[in-house]
């Protein structure tokens, strides 16, 4: 088969969390023997670094190849505030179609894992348009569904489960940008005008913006032969959006072999890692304080993992007499292999995330390594630990540093008895899911 993957960024420019799944897929994929094309946006940089392959008006690409990968790297120019949110404007699918048939070749699978402008309903559109019958699925790695991109109440570190509406999701995000109460703004909300003027600003055109979101969420949904997610929360979600239950695939993530472990290695002192960025959002700061709420001992260690370059370290208090600290170790960026390392190494694995994750896969990985697992108790992390149901596992309220002390201060491993799927396995699966669809069999 021929295949397309869409996603957000590529190597060497991004590796989260989303470039690393569609990588190891395209990888896969590749191994089988199918033709991969990548398509992703690109920051300023890649465009510095390659030649322009296409330019018009409002699209400009480069190519370039990533191990044996061709990546089709491009950027929309002049996007509308408007446009952010519906993420569609009609012009666009022309650019596309005329990029893809520079580019040459038919294909037979669009693989969408992301929903923005550029790898978006003009994409998805240009694709059908150039190759009648095509066949397409969406992978959901981030809140696409939600128009504040959190699926989380206001301003606080709460699950949203509410069924959507302009309204619910309009009076959402002016209490998280006002700071007001959220059953104050559902009073008003009814009563707010649904401006479109781009004078009056972004703040008093929320309504509409909003409205633009739902329509364009049901336009890409149409678009979806099938949905792809990795949790029951996201299908329970994207089911209050209005997609058919029976699109809907629910997959595990899958773990490097890399990452596998049978005994879990013993030392001295109790390793503890915290492998993220260092941001707020995925409670850094909460990390920060619970630690340094903690006396420091010789029979015990965090280990940080992650790029600390630039501006990579969120500015917080405390970090600089945290950074200081003789049971804090910094390890910096890690390979994948290097980061399996570290986890057979550690006894815990510290997930202290602050937004919703949708895996998250980290903590596939901690199982997969022997390791334990102390997480916040938000989105993907409450799921999993109910998933796999074991005594390794421990959750914590979300932002609450007291309790992510004492989760540390009273930590005793637990052999994990439970194991994630394989990388393979995943992919093997969605590889299936793709020869269900073109030969218009049920997923089962």
């Amino acid at each position: 088969m021929n295949i397309i993957l869409a996603t957000y960024s590529y190597y060497p420019y991004n590796w989260g969390g989303t470039e690393v799944y569609v990588k190891g897929l395209a990888d896969y994929l590749m191994a089988q023997g199918h033709r991969v094309l990548i398509i992703a946006g690109m920051p300023p940089v890649a465009f510095e670094d390659h030649a322009i392959f296409y330019e018009d008006k409002l699209l400009k690409t480069v190519l370039y190849q990533q191990g044996n990968t061709d990546v089709l790297g491009l950027v929309l120019t002049n996007e509308t505030t408007e446009e952010i949110y519906s993420k569609y404007r009609e012009a666009w699918v022309s650019s596309y179609c005329a990029l893809l048939k520079k580019y040459e070749g038919s294909w037979d699978i669009l693989h969408m894992q992301a929903f923005t402008s550029a790898t978006g309903i003009a994409l998805m559109k240009a694709v059908k348009k150039n190759n009648p019958g095509i066949k397409i699925i969406s992978t959901y790695h981030v809140p696409v569904s939600c128009p504040k991109g959190t699926l989380m109440v206001a301003n606080t570190l709460q699950n949203c489960e509410v069924t959507p509406t302009v309204a619910t999701c309009t009076a959402c995000m002016i209490a998280t940008r006002s700071g007001m109460s959220l059953s104050f703004v559902k009073k008003i909300v009814p009563f707010l005008p649904t401006l479109s003027m781009q004078q009056v600003g972004t703040g008093l055109r929320l309504k509409f913006l909003v409205q633009h979101f739902f329509q364009s969420f049901s336009l890409f949904d149409s678009l979806t032969d099938q949905w792809q997610v990795f949790s029951n929360q996201i299908k329970t979600a994207i089911q209050k959006m209005n997609v058919a239950p029976g699109k809907i695939n629910l997959i595990r993530h899958g773990v490097a072999n890399v990452f596998f472990a049978q005994h879990h290695e013993k030392h001295s002192k109790q390793i503890f890692l915290y492998a993220s960025r260092f941001k707020k959002v995925k409670g850094f700061e909460t990390l920060i304080k619970a630690w340094t709420m903690l006396d420091e001992k010789d029979d015990r260690e965090l280990w940080m993992a992650g790029d600390t370059q630039g501006e990579a370290i969120e500015n917080i208090d405390g970090t600089k007499a945290f950074a200081g600290r003789k049971d804090v170790q910094w390890k910096g960026m890690q390979t994948q292999e290097q980061l399996a390392d570290l986890m057979k190494k550690a006894d815990c694995i510290i997930i202290p995330s602050e937004w919703m994750e949708i895996g998250p896969l980290v903590f596939h990985e901690a199982i997969a390594g022997r390791a334990n697992v102390i997480a916040s108790d938000i989105g993907g992390c409450t799921e999993l630990a109910a998933f796999y149901n074991s005594s390794a596992i421990q959750l914590f309220k979300a932002g609450d540093a007291v309790a992510l002390k004492d989760c540390i201060n009273n930590f005793t491993y637990q052999y994990p008895d439970c194991s994630p799927i394989s990388q393979s396995e995943n992919y093997a699966t969605v590889l299936n899911s793709y020869r269900l669809l073109q030969n218009k069999l049920p997923v089962v």
